[in-house]
């Protein structure tokens, strides 16, 4: 389980996410939501919703609202080796630019 919050950190059943999420801790990257209208099927990331398994919704002991939707696989947040500041929730070109400096595992590579 991934723990995300939207940037106004309100729980969101599917019909109600926008195309990315943000965290509210320093560093950790967006979560860009892609939807595939020809399969109905809802990525985070790379993580495919189980449809069967989405929208779950209960109040946590503070009164407050979470939603729960089942995914996949294992989200990693990309985090640079170096731990220097500039490098924390790269955009793409940074990414590009600075790959060697993550730790990218796997059968992934940036070339």
């Amino acid at each position: 389980m991934y723990d995300f919050e939207s940037k106004v950190n309100v729980a969101k059943r599917l019909s109600d996410l926008e195309d990315v999420l943000t965290s509210e801790l320093p560093g950790n990257s967006p979560i860009w939501i892609t939807r595939k209208p020809d399969t109905n099927e809802i990525y985070l990331n790379d993580a495919l919703i189980d449809m069967r398994r989405k929208d779950f919704s209960v109040k946590n002991l503070a009164g407050r609202d979470q939603v729960l939707h089942v995914i996949d696989r294992v989200l990693d947040p990309t985090v640079p080796e170096s731990g220097q500041s500039n490098l924390l929730n790269p955009d793409a070109k940074r990414f590009l630019e600075s790959s060697a400096l993550y730790k990218i595992t796997g059968v992934h590579r940036v070339t």
